[in-house]
């Protein structure tokens, strides 16, 4: 008799605490992502959120580099379009995070905007050339003075040139993060995408 009824009841209660465990789970999100590549003239990351459990309302995005290498000059994300994105319930919605080349800081900036060997170069130079001019008897012809002083920038013309040029993006795959969030509600969501940065795009310094 007990046997009879012990699958039946089994059943009964497997599908009990099914319906419980489900009525606890609270209602949320995920979010997903697809890779980009840069380009000179920017990306974008396309991505999708999903409601789980009847979730629904009024989503924000942002975007980060994951753990960026110091010194290393990377694509800015979250240059729009993203603002608020309405999920219905059991629903999904899409949108895109802007990739822009910049604005790169000016710690981690090159060229002309930070000091480097070129510019360490020409003041030495110079520091040589006043010391020659400090040597230079007085009674020196200055057709020699004005040729030293001319050599002596034609170099440093040329260290110029050989250090400046624009900055560009590091080159390289990195990890960003995508984290979607209700404000109302403090439930968030997060994925991570990567970031392909060939070689040779400009970077835009502030």
């Amino acid at each position: 008799m007990m046997r009879r009824y012990a699958i039946p009841v089994l059943t009964f209660l497997f599908a009990l605490s099914a319906g419980a465990a489900s009525a606890q789970a609270a209602p949320h999100f995920v979010i997903s992502a697809t890779n980009a590549t840069m380009s000179a003239s920017g990306a974008s990351i396309r991505f999708t959120l999903t409601s789980v459990d009847g979730y629904a309302g009024k989503l924000g995005v942002n975007c980060e580099a994951a753990n960026p290498p110091a010194g290393a000059r990377l694509p800015y994300c979250g240059g729009g379009p993203v603002s608020q994105i309405t999920l219905a319930a059991n629903g999904t919605a899409t949108g895109v995070v802007g990739l822009t080349a910049g604005p790169v800081p000016l710690a981690s900036a090159g060229g002309s905007n930070a000091p480097g060997r070129g510019s360490d170069a020409g003041w030495a130079m110079a520091g040589v050339v006043l010391l020659s001019l400090g040597f230079i008897r007085r009674r020196a012809r200055w057709l020699s003075v004005l040729l030293l002083v001319a050599g002596t920038l034609a170099g440093l013309a040329t260290l110029n040139a050989c250090g400046g040029g624009p900055p560009t993006l590091t080159p390289g795959t990195y990890d960003y993060t995508l984290t979607a969030f209700d404000t109302s509600t403090n439930v968030t969501a997060a994925t991570t995408v990567k970031v392909t940065v060939p070689p040779g795009i400009p970077a835009n310094a502030m």
